[in-house]
């Protein structure tokens, strides 16, 4: 072939095509050689095939000068095939499109079914840890019924403050190993121990009666506290902006039920054996309804519950090996808080913490001698002091609530006082003050009129006023601590923690010192503690 191409030339000819491309306003008309420029036909100089556009005009374009040879010459990278079309030409020919953004939703499930395990797991919450705020108004019954004495009633209290607050603080292994069949062992541990509760009542006679009534009614609270917990997870994983307030919901319930019911069950019911059946029979019901209705939450198992939402009912197994992307749902280790607390615990946070826990404390003492003196002073019959327990549980929700308000209304007005200024959370501990202040004097007036002997309306009043005070202080202290990040939510657990043990020893304690100071001597020996407390607190803030 006389009008042959040295290879030689090949790259100035690439170059110069390249060049073409690239600074043409329209791309050419594709061909099927990416040498062509007529449209003549012509053998391949590969193939020997006839093609369009053929090798016409090869010979002009590789008969150029020297000087333009040189000038269009293009280094070539070793390996770099001389006649595939540049990176610029390329790049023009083929635009890549923008990968689509595609949102994941939150949860899978729908608003319905959202709806639905959560009212369900608030359910749960409210029917395991009902049984504590059931037995409140039949403390004397319980008395007769197991043959002990007042201060062997208290430690059953007392040790049921004492471990309510176990499960969450030891570990929460439900956070890394999953919930759904957690949650479901729980359940069955708590049917087994109101069995057992429902039981010992009715046998007075046997002498380990109060041992294992006293064994029965702390697993009984550990299994509560352990679906508290695991509850509020599996609300987390699908609406976490709704576990805060169902779970001030469920509290207002226990609150505001509890006593009532366990009062009527006492005396138009089966007595105190009642109260666990009862229990015992809707644990079972819920027990039915979780296993069919609850799936397995744990976002970095199951992700955002896609695998479950198409299925109303879940007849699949507990146990699950399917893992979540990590990059969209990152593992967590099973939370340890009292591990993170050496770096976010100083002086005035723990003594805001014992302030609160002198609170808890004295209401506690209050909560235990209201039922005695209601039945011995003045002759209410348990389900008139389930009522007046009633009236306690609505104060303390309306206490809740007002301090809610009260936060918020406070933390819209700095802005205007000092706009761009952010609320220091030293605000919290001064509306703090106000409740704690109003809780002694309330507390003392109690005291005042149960030693007195003076009107029982005095007495249920001035209870209610300090539970709605005691709440309102609370709500406060846990704001103020969890404003501390990171450490808010361990310096809050350290703060139930303590609350829970000062509550348990005083609740142990109390009936003997009212024995021998008097019921106002207690008071306003445990209010002047109160008092330098909250001195020390407000000194070092």
């Amino acid at each position: 072939m006389a009008s042959s191409v040295p290879l030689s030339t090949l790259p100035v000819t690439n170059a110069a095509l390249s060049a073409n491309a690239a600074s043409s306003a329209v791309p050419p008309a594709p061909s099927s050689s990416p040498m062509a420029s007529s449209a003549a036909p012509a053998a391949s100089v590969f193939t020997g095939a006839a093609t369009p556009g053929g090798l016409a005009a090869l010979p002009a374009a590789y008969t150029a000068s020297a000087s333009n040879a040189k000038r269009a010459a293009v280094r070539l990278a070793p390996g770099q095939n001389p006649i595939a079309p540049s990176t610029a030409a390329a790049s023009l020919a083929l635009p890549v499109p923008p990968s689509p953004v595609v949102a994941v939703p939150y949860s899978a499930f729908s608003p319905a079914r959202r709806q639905l395990i959560c009212t369900l797991v608030v359910f749960v919450i409210v029917a395991s840890a009902l049984p504590s705020d059931m037995l409140l108004p039949i403390l004397p019954v319980l008395e007769q019924s197991l043959n002990v004495s007042v201060e062997g009633i208290n430690v059953i209290v007392a040790a049921g403050l004492a471990v309510s607050v176990a499960i969450p603080l030891i570990r929460n292994d439900s956070d890394y190993f999953g919930r759904q069949w957690r949650f479901l062992f729980w359940l069955l541990f708590h049917v087994g121990a109101s069995t057992v509760l429902s039981v010992l009542p009715n046998l007075p006679g046997i002498s380990f009666a109060y041992i294992a009534f006293l064994v029965g009614r702390v697993l009984q609270v550990l299994a509560a506290s352990a679906l508290q917990t695991i509850g509020g997870g599996i609300i987390s994983d699908i609406s976490p902006k709704d576990e805060l307030n169902l779970g001030t919901l469920a509290f207002a319930i226990r609150a505001i039920l509890g006593p009532l019911l366990g009062g009527f069950i006492t005396q138009y019911g089966q007595g105190e054996s009642g109260i666990f059946v009862t229990s015992c029979t809707t644990i079972i019901i819920l027990y039915i309804l979780s296993f069919l209705c609850i799936p397995e939450t744990l976002r970095p198992i199951v992700g955002n519950g896609a695998l479950y939402s198409s299925r109303p009912l879940l007849p699949v197994p507990l146990f699950h090996h399917e893992t979540a992307d990590p990059r969209l749902y990152p593992p967590h280790k099973p939370s340890q808080p009292l591990h993170d607390l050496r770096a976010g615990l100083t002086p005035h946070k723990l003594a805001v913490m014992v302030n609160n826990a002198l609170l808890f404390g004295t209401y506690y003492a209050i909560n235990v001698t209201l039922c005695r003196t209601l039945t011995h002073q003045y002759r209410f019959t348990p389900i008139q002091i389930g009522a007046a327990y009633t009236a306690k549980g609505t104060a303390m929700a309306a206490g809740w609530y007002c301090s809610h308000l009260a936060t918020a209304r406070c933390r819209a007005h700095t802005p205007l006082r000092s706009p761009g200024v952010k609320p220091a959370p030293g605000y919290r501990l001064r509306t703090q003050a106000v409740g704690a202040v109003l809780f002694c004097c309330s507390a003392l007036m109690y005291a005042a009129f149960v030693h007195m002997k003076w009107h029982a309306a005095g007495v249920i009043a001035f209870a209610a006023l300090a539970a709605f005070c005691v709440i309102w202080s609370n709500y406060q202290t846990k704001r103020y601590l969890g404003s501390f990040v990171p450490f808010g939510k361990p310096l809050g657990a350290l703060s139930d923690l303590i609350g829970a043990v000062v509550a348990a020893v005083m609740v142990a304690v109390t009936q003997p010192l009212v024995d021998r100071f008097g019921i106002l001597g207690l008071f306003g020996v445990l209010m002047g503690m109160h008092l330098v407390c909250l001195g020390v607190v407000r000194g070092t803030t």
